[in-house]
């Protein structure tokens, strides 16, 4: 059975609702967040796909430290 988009889009509003409560983030903002998003790239996302399935695929750990700790300082603005 297929789902009509104003089903799709009632279902949507309720898992971000959900997840809104859960991690005590307003819904409304949450949403904004998260279709401000870039898209997806598929080729970079295949590239590191083959890279590690080659072991060729080094992480650069200043890089992440400094992503990961700009990710957390946002998230606990909130």
């Amino acid at each position: 059975m297929m789902k009509s988009k104003e089903d799709k889009k009632l279902l949507r509003s309720k898992r971000i609702e959900k997840l809104s409560r859960d991690i005590g983030a307003d819904a409304s903002k949450l949403e904004l967040d998260i279709s401000q998003l870039s898209s997806i790239d598929v080729s970079r996302i295949v590239d590191i796909h083959n890279r590690l399935s080659s072991d060729s695929y080094e992480v650069d750990v200043k890089k992440t430290s400094v992503k990961l700790l700009s990710f957390e300082q946002k998230f606990n603005k909130k």
